[in-house]
């Protein structure tokens, strides 16, 4: 993942979210990072179930991420508060 910055203590990240998927699931694909999630993208419910796969991703509270750019896009930009970037490329290193 070559998109990682890191800025006033989060770490910013790219995502591609595929609302209304089957089975809810993370996978890297040409290097980003994509969410499957079965909530619909309407009210901002995938975006939503986006943070919270997220959050079971990295062990870590649904609090700590907020979407930074992309509401209403497929590609979003994501802010991980007191995010690590080693622990996440390892962790992204296994999905």
């Amino acid at each position: 993942m070559t998109d990682l910055s890191e800025k006033n203590g989060c770490l910013y990240f790219p995502v591609k979210v595929k609302a209304s998927a089957r089975k809810s699931g993370a996978e890297v694909k040409n290097n980003i990072l994509v969410l499957k999630v079965n909530a619909p993208p309407s009210a901002g419910k995938a975006n939503k179930a986006a943070l919270y796969l997220l959050s079971e991703i990295f062990h870590s509270p649904v609090s700590d991420f907020s979407l930074d750019r992309g509401a209403a896009a497929r590609h979003k930009l994501i802010c991980w508060q007191r995010g690590n970037r080693q622990k996440f490329i390892d962790t992204v290193k296994n999905l």
